[in-house]
């Protein structure tokens, strides 16, 4: 294709044709810069589709994030009404109980040693900062974009709160429970935790401690259920998002 064109052009030039060589020439040189725009714009494509690509693997790796999140919340809100259930049959046989059988000991034990148990779900807030910062989510679906960002911000705030209740149910428990009690973390064959019934009836102080504690784990519950709500609204509209492109 050179080859053709520097003879057409050497045969004009020999000829004597300048207007006619002038007018190639220009028409030459605008052949050329579509060609280059047409590389270029194929190139963008290209990348285009790469950054595309790359974008939806990253929020189909987002979306098995959020499943595992919905997983472990879910996990511990029936822990904590496990644990809330146990603590209101514990209560109910502190008030009625006149004795206790070997496994009613042991049930109460278990449940004044689970009595502090609250802690927040884990999350490593900063895992995809950069890739969100960068604009991953934001090129597929602007609307998910700020969606996601919201369900952060619900799930920090869940996880700080939680912390605090947490905090202060230890807290509470060291000091209205165990000093009516004996502990025993160490002997496996013994009950972890010793008590008098007698010591737990009637005794407002323990009653409270152990009501606070049901309590702080329904809070926690209550919180944990928007949030859930927030991620399977964004695993749904993820699948939409991956099945659209």
């Amino acid at each position: 294709m050179i080859k053709l064109f520097r003879r057409i052009r050497a045969k004009l030039l020999t000829k004597g044709h300048l207007g006619r060589y002038l007018t190639y020439a220009l028409g030459e040189i605008i052949l050329v810069v579509i060609g280059i725009l047409i590389a270029l714009q194929i190139n963008n494509w290209n990348e285009h589709q790469k950054q595309q690509q790359a974008d939806l693997d990253f929020i189909q790796n987002l979306q098995g994030e959020i499943i595992q999140d919905t997983l472990a919340l879910s996990r511990q809100n029936e822990w904590y009404h496990q644990l809330n259930a146990n603590l209101r049959t514990t209560l109910a046989l502190i008030d009625t109980a006149q004795t206790l059988t070997k496994e009613q000991y042991r049930f109460i034990s278990r449940s004044l040693a689970e009595a502090e148990y609250l802690l927040p779900t884990a999350k490593d807030f900063d895992r995809n900062a950069t890739l969100i910062a960068g604009g991953a989510i934001k090129r597929l679906d602007t609307e998910l974009h700020y969606a996601y960002l919201r369900y952060l911000e619900l799930y920090q705030y869940n996880y700080d709160l939680t912390m605090k209740q947490a905090n202060s149910l230890v807290t509470i428990i060291n000091t209205e429970l165990y000093p009516h009690v004996a502990l025993n973390f160490a002997d496996t064959s013994r009950p972890a935790v010793s008590f008098e019934l007698s010591e737990l009836k009637n005794n407002r102080t323990i009653t409270n401690a152990l009501q606070k504690a049901i309590y702080y784990r329904e809070a926690t519950i209550n919180l944990n259920t928007p949030l859930l709500q927030r991620a399977s609204g964004l695993i749904t509209a993820i699948e939409s998002l991956v099945e659209a492109s």
